[in-house]
């Protein structure tokens, strides 16, 4: 389960999704435009969902039942 605005599709996670067939992953919020897009041309269509942001209790109850959570970081620092 993802929960928030997801910036940029995220293609080497549907490429390790496509590769593993029992994985799903449910995204909560704000997807790119092209996400639909490359979910499909992946064939991930029955696993990768993304739905409209939720209330927050709904997303922590989606939180807390799922098997695994994913979170994203951004590269912000150079040193």
């Amino acid at each position: 389960v993802y929960t928030g605005t997801l910036f940029g599709t995220p293609a080497a996670l549907l490429d390790a999704l496509a590769a593993e067939l029992r994985a799903h992953l449910r995204v909560l919020g704000t997807v790119p435009d092209d996400f639909a897009v490359a979910v499909e041309r992946r064939g991930l269509g029955a696993r990768v969902t993304a739905e409209p942001t939720v209330p927050h209790a709904d997303a922590v109850a989606a939180m807390r039942g799922a098997a695994l959570l994913l979170l994203t970081v951004e590269a912000a620092w150079s040193y």
